[in-house]
């Protein structure tokens, strides 16, 4: 049997030195591996979090849609420009209301990000295929 041949500069450390090296080592692989695996726990359920927060705010602007609802789209429109002027960027920065209400396309026009690319995006985004892709 061959024996695997050690380092010079370990065969020089004394034999506390090796040990405490040696088990040093074992301890920060496994704290490391710890700190990643909690790590992706808490960014899976700040996203959860995240999505429970949201699929909310789409009930609750549903529910004054559907209050509010008339002949034209209009008083929708306004209530959308609304509540997205009223979100605070630092908190949601780049946030964004799109709508399809009676089959007419709505979108927030209070911070000029208003575009079919965006309504594009963001329907792709909400698919069931791309939260699938996400895991």
């Amino acid at each position: 049997m061959k024996r695997i041949k050690t380092p010079a500069f370990w065969r020089r450390l004394p034999l506390t030195r090796q040990l405490l090296l040696a088990v040093n080592s074992f301890l920060l692989v496994i704290v490391g591996s710890f700190l990643f695996v909690d790590h992706r726990l808490r960014v899976r359920r700040a996203v959860q979090q995240t999505k429970v927060a949201l699929a909310e705010e789409a009930k609750t602007l549903y529910e004054s849609a559907a209050a509010i609802e008339g002949e034209s789209t209009e008083p929708i429109q306004k209530l959308v420009d609304s509540v997205c002027a009223r979100m605070n960027s630092d908190d949601s920065p780049g946030h964004h209301i799109a709508l399809q209400w009676q089959g007419e396309f709505l979108q927030a026009q209070s911070h000029g990000r208003a575009s079919p690319q965006m309504f594009d995006a963001m329907m792709a985004a909400a698919s069931p295929q791309s939260s699938e892709r996400g895991r």
